[in-house]
């Protein structure tokens, strides 16, 4: 991701490598959020998800593909119970990838991070990691387990699709 403080972070100069692969260097704006959530999967050793697979660099398309259940993946629906499970520690989705419907049938993929919850009415903020967008993370704000359509300081949602997960 850029390393200054304001604008896109839709580059990656220089790449970043791992014993198991390499994301290669993106000028802007041609790193895109579906590229961030196939490196961060592919340079922790899962190499099912791919640049150059048109089912993959999609929003909507990566979605589609997590649906499917392919073997070692699962998709989880959201819901409430599934943010509330999370924070019982029944259902982990750190690291799972949230898809965040923008409407008009753009879906945008971030990394889930962290719910950071402040009672036990299921108060509190999901935070995501992303690319693509002005701010590397984005916060949403959590009411009564249910993830509110307006996040703190980035684009307004029409909601949550759900999560995919490595098994």
């Amino acid at each position: 991701m850029p390393q200054y403080l304001k604008g896109m972070r839709n580059s990656l100069n220089p790449a970043v490598s791992t014993s198991c692969g390499s994301t290669g260097p993106y000028s802007a704006p041609d790193y895109i959020s579906t590229f961030f959530v196939i490196d961060a999967y592919n340079l922790t050793g899962f190499s099912e998800l791919s640049k150059s697979n048109a089912a993959h660099v999609n929003g909507a398309s990566l979605l589609d593909w997590w649906k499917a259940n392919p073997a070692g993946y699962k998709f989880i629906p959201y819901s409430p119970a599934v943010i509330e499970q999370h924070a019982s520690g029944s259902q982990d989705l750190t690291g799972c990838v949230m898809f965040l419907d923008m409407g008009g049938g753009k879906v945008h993929p971030g990394i889930f991070n962290v719910f950071q919850q402040v009672n036990s009415a299921g108060d509190g903020v999901v935070s995501i990691l992303q690319a693509g967008t002005r701010y590397f993370l984005d916060r949403f704000v959590v009411a009564g387990w249910a993830v509110q359509n307006t996040p703190q300081h980035q684009t307004v949602i029409s909601g949550v699709a759900g999560f995919g997960c490595k098994q």
